[in-house]
């Protein structure tokens, strides 16, 4: 069980890093096609989503700790009687932390998309969708 709870902390922690990573590109005027640079009203004034960004680079940051393996580590207790002691606690346990960190992580993608396609929609000009309501 610790071996299964271990690969999915690594698989969390790869999530992660990807959302962080599309995150990133929203972000960066040079690679966000014409979007402003941290998804600012007035960037240089305006610091728009760049602490959410930062605030996601730890949170990954944390994940890849997280994803070390507690299944390779193992003590003798129990005045030796247990030579070989699992560690799936502890595996469930990290699991648990990266888990939540990636609903953080998702969570600030999932802003910072919907802000970039609030910016698109005003910088294309581009008409309303059938049904749906005008913006403010």
């Amino acid at each position: 069980m610790a071996y299964v709870l271990d690969f999915l902390a690594i698989a969390v922690a790869d999530l992660s890093s990807i959302a962080e990573r599309r995150t990133d590109r929203m972000l960066d005027p040079a690679r966000s096609h014409g979007l402003p640079a941290f998804l600012a009203d007035d960037p240089g004034v305006d610091s728009g989503l760049m602490i959410a960004q930062y605030t996601q680079a730890g949170l990954v940051s944390d994940n890849k700790r997280l994803a070390v393996p507690a299944s390779v580590d193992s003590i003798p207790s129990s005045a030796m009687q247990e030579d070989h002691v699992s560690m799936g606690w502890h595996a469930a346990r990290k699991l648990r932390k990266a888990i939540e960190n990636l609903r953080r992580v998702l969570a600030v993608e999932l802003v910072t998309s919907a802000r970039a396609l609030d910016i698109r929609t005003k910088l294309s000009g581009g008409e309303l969708t059938p049904g749906l309501p005008a913006p403010p």
